[in-house]
């Protein structure tokens, strides 16, 4: 749930960058009780949980998974036979390292996730999956039978952020896939579950940069 940007490079600069998306829910289904490959994304109490700093030896090796993954799906596209499983389970090893990789720069425990941080995952997974909907701490409290304020609290021990913050940050990502798809603004607004056009452009630009329409433009001229 992580806005990006591209930084502005120097003059005569060279960089390489590698850009994968996927929706929650497919690497889920990867995941087990002692393992969950989605835990670098929603534990994050950390002042600066989108930042990982690795050694010279992990870069090599995610880059050398990233570029397997990217022949993989030049193979699926031919539809070669195993090329979409290859993908697939590219993907599953590249988030195992990047999670052994938070976690120790981190310090997170080796054993597996506590109770009250899968109840927080539950929750997490509710949110992607109805974004768009009516969604209040108060509904949230009684889908999952916990304490309004406990929620709030538990949910911030574990994300860094309150459900409220939460959910607007998965309703702007799903506003920038919109765009991307070339849905109007107006569209856009009440796909993702904004109410008041005027308020969601606010929005948007408070935490892009720029204006919903900008960013569409923007995404077809070049990243922004």
């Amino acid at each position: 749930m992580d806005l990006h940007h591209i930084s502005i490079m120097k003059p005569g600069a060279v960089n390489n960058r590698y850009v994968l998306y996927f929706q929650p829910e497919f690497i889920s289904a990867f995941s087990s009780a002692d393992t969950d490959l989605l835990e670098c994304f929603y534990f994050r109490p950390f002042s600066d949980p989108n930042l990982l700093p690795l050694p010279q030896e992990t870069v090599t090796e995610l880059i050398t998974l990233l570029e397997r993954m990217i022949e993989a799906d030049g193979e699926a596209k031919a539809r070669a036979y195993g090329g979409d499983l290859k993908t697939k389970f590219l993907l599953g090893e590249l988030l195992i390292k990047i999670n052994c990789a938070y976690r120790k720069a981190h310090n997170i425990n080796t054993g597996s996730p506590g109770k009250n941080k899968w109840r927080v995952y539950t929750i997490i997974n509710f949110l992607h999956r109805n974004y768009f909907e009516d969604i209040s701490l108060d509904m949230l409290a009684k889908k999952f039978n916990i304490n309004k304020y406990y929620l709030c609290s538990l949910f911030k021990n574990v994300t860094g952020m309150t459900p409220a913050q939460y959910l607007i940050n998965c309703r702007m990502q799903k506003t920038k896939e919109l765009l991307m798809k070339d849905y109007s603004v107006e569209e856009v607004c009440d796909l993702a579950g904004f109410n008041n056009l005027s308020h969601f452009s606010r929005s948007f630009k408070q935490r892009t940069g720029c204006s919903p329409k900008q960013y569409q433009r923007g995404m077809h001229n070049g990243p922004v």
